[in-house]
C-alpha cells in the first residue's frame, strides 16, 4: 500500500497523465484494419459465390459475381473508414 505523500503525488500525476491520453484508434481507422476489411469482404463474397457455383453447377459465374460484389462492398467499407467518425 502506498502511504508516502511523495509516492501518492507521483501516482496522482501518472493517473492525470493517463486520463489525458487519447484513446487507442480502432482498427478501422488504421491502414491495416481497412485493408483487412477490404480483403475480407472480397474473400467472403467470393467464397459464397464459389459455394453457389458448386451447388448450382454454374462455375465460374457466381464466383466472379461474388468477387465483384465483395469488391464493391470492400470499397464502401474503405470509403466509410476514411470518412472518419460521424459527429
Amino acid at each position: 500500500m502506498v502511504t508516502d505523500p511523495e509516492n501518492l503525488e507521483a501516482l496522482s500525476d501518472r493517473i492525470r497523465a493517463a486520463e489525458k491520453k487519447p484513446a487507442a484508434t480502432p482498427a478501422t481507422e488504421s491502414g491495416s484494419g481497412i485493408g483487412f476489411e477490404f480483403g475480407g469482404a472480397i474473400a467472403v463474397c467470393a467464397l459464397i459465390g464459389a459455394g453457389l457455383d458448386h451447388w448450382l453447377g454454374t462455375s465460374p459465374w457466381c464466383l466472379i459475381g461474388g468477387a465483384g460484389l465483395g469488391f464493391v462492398a470492400g470499397m464502401v467499407s474503405v470509403w466509410k473508414g476514411l470518412q472518419g467518425p460521424k459527429t
